[in-house]
């Protein structure tokens, strides 16, 4: 339990990785970095989703309500962007799993590559997560191909769920807004 408690901490930023990061720099030394300038607005409220499961007969629960927050990790955009795009967004919440249980989640999303036209956006990449009480494991670790779509207040990720031994495969669509 308290290597996942590290874990969380660490993959929602509250501890750092290096001395150099650990240090207290005064506030008025702080520097913007050009993607700090360029990217605004990009908290999203998360509002479940829905799944649909390969094996149709498996008894899945497919309506996935649930409530999280994705917002652009600073921290990871600056250390390990390679486009200098938003690249990296965290995410935590809650939700009903396909197996009729409460989850919660601790993610990282990470998308370089990136279409716009005036009005959407197109994001994709891969997801790492641990997620909590699924049947096989107190706590679950997932990497998964992820597909973003956004507009400039609604969006839908997109995830795509492998076949495993004991898990059926999924797609997954979750609903976001931002205001």
């Amino acid at each position: 339990m308290h290597k996942t408690v590290l874990l969380l901490a660490l993959m929602l930023g509250f501890l750092p990785l290096d001395d150099a990061s650990a240090q207290n720099v005064p506030i008025e030394n702080v520097q913007e970095t050009p993607l700090e300038k360029k990217v605004d607005d990009s908290t999203w409220l998360i509002l479940g989703g829905v799944s649909r499961h390969t094996c149709r007969n498996c008894g899945f629960r497919e309506d996935n309500p649930g409530l999280a927050v994705q917002w652009r990790s600073d921290w990871l955009n600056n250390k390990f962007s390679y486009t200098g795009n938003d690249e990296w967004r965290m995410s935590a919440g809650a939700y009903i799993n396909s197996n009729n249980r409460n989850s919660l989640y601790v993610a990282a999303l990470w998308q370089p590559f990136e279409y716009k036209s005036e009005d959407v956006t197109l994001k994709t990449g891969v997801q790492v997560a641990i997620i909590s009480n699924y049947l096989k494991q107190a706590i679950t670790p997932t990497f998964v191909p992820a597909i973003s779509v956004e507009t400039k207040h609604v969006g839908a990720d997109i995830f795509l769920v492998p076949k495993f031994p004991s898990v059926s495969a999924a797609v997954l669509l979750s609903f976001k807004v931002r205001f």
